[in-house]
């Protein structure tokens, strides 16, 4: 827990949008270089890297503007490998992990060479980023007086977290954009009258992720152990018990969120005595969950995801033309690959 609350200490607060624009600024310019030129198509995998770019960039500081390219590479290598550790988490989900380990299935077997890959992978822009001394998390956490081994496994930790969980959001967030273009027009009408850095303070585009992570939250459920007898109604929760709570059920539940499965980011505006226009109770969504032991990089995901918006957005009218339906695995991913088409604005 020490090392958790060094992290939140650094973590969860804001960031600089000057520092955030000056890392990221040529990261966000290269992925919509890149699915531009593909046509729309892809689009996941390129934000698999980038959700990796951005990880590093904020471990390494100010020096990740001199030597991205050295790190492009690894990094390109270690976002196919993190994609194909959560493929092949999918399809053990449902399977005795111990019957997969007994007849090493190929899954399994895929599955640790792609866990093995991506360490080794890890190891080694963990040691780069040594090298070039850079002033960001990482330095800070040496400062705070963190073990080189702990700073490297939190390194790592961050890296396989981040790249599905803020790859899959940003993407539901496109294609929501997509198809509501009243709701783009609108966002895209609000990101001209920010200074280019400063979309982190978008009501509009805040409002439009929370909403997307409320249709589309990316851990639909959560799990807990409950380390003492728990009374809840006429019921008694043993200690030690595992308990789940379905995040996707209750964001979607009507009692707490009228027309819930409308798309309605207006619903997150605040009227003039702070209430919620169209929520009866926020805490019926917690797609980064709450407590101690909510997600420790949350700020870090909604910037990202803000910085992302904001760069095809601003530029790009986007368009999703067949809907997809959503598919509850170990996150919430399409039913199918999505489609975008770009138009220059």
């Amino acid at each position: 827990m020490r090392t958790r609350k060094i992290l939140n200490k650094y973590l969860l607060k804001s960031y600089s949008p000057d520092l955030q624009h000056c890392l990221t600024k040529d990261l966000l310019k290269q992925f919509e270089n890149n699915i531009v030129s593909l046509g729309g198509v892809d689009v996941e995998s390129h934000l698999y890297q980038l959700s990796i770019s951005f990880v590093i960039a904020h471990m390494l500081g100010t020096p990740f503007i001199s030597h991205y390219q050295s790190l492009t590479n690894d990094i390109r290598a270690l976002s196919e490998v993190v994609h194909k550790i959560f493929e092949y988490s999918v399809a053990l989900s449902m399977l005795p992990i111990n019957l997969s380990v007994r007849l090493s299935l190929p899954a399994w077997t895929s599955f640790v060479q792609s866990v093995n890959s991506s360490l080794n992978l890890a190891s080694v822009l963990c040691d780069k980023m040594e090298r070039y001394n850079g002033d960001g998390l990482m330095s800070k956490l040496k400062q705070e007086g963190v073990t080189s081994e702990m700073i490297r496994r939190i390194v790592i930790d961050f890296i396989l977290a981040a790249g599905d969980t803020t790859a899959v959001a940003t993407q539901w967030t496109f294609y929501l954009l997509g198809r509501h273009p009243e709701v783009q027009d609108n966002l895209h009408t609000e990101l001209k009258q920010h200074v280019e850095n400063h979309c982190l303070q978008s009501n509009t585009l805040n409002n439009i992720i929370r909403e997307t992570l409320r249709l589309y939250p990316i851990a639909p459920f959560l799990g807990r152990f409950i380390p003492q007898d728990l009374p809840l109604h006429d019921y008694l929760i043993p200690a030690q018990s595992l308990v789940l709570l379905s995040v996707y059920s209750a964001s979607h539940d009507p009692s707490y969120f009228p027309s819930p499965e409308q798309f309605l980011p207006e619903r997150w505006t605040r009227d003039s005595s702070g209430k919620y226009a169209n929520v009866r109770d926020p805490y019926a969504s917690i797609p980064y969950a709450m407590g101690a032991r909510s997600c420790v990089g949350r700020k870090l995901a909604q910037s990202q995801m803000c910085l992302t918006i904001a760069q095809i957005i601003s530029n790009y009218k986007l368009e999703v033309k067949t809907p997809v339906d959503v598919v509850l695995k170990m996150i919430t991913v399409p039913s199918k690959p999505i489609k975008f088409e770009l138009t220059p604005r």
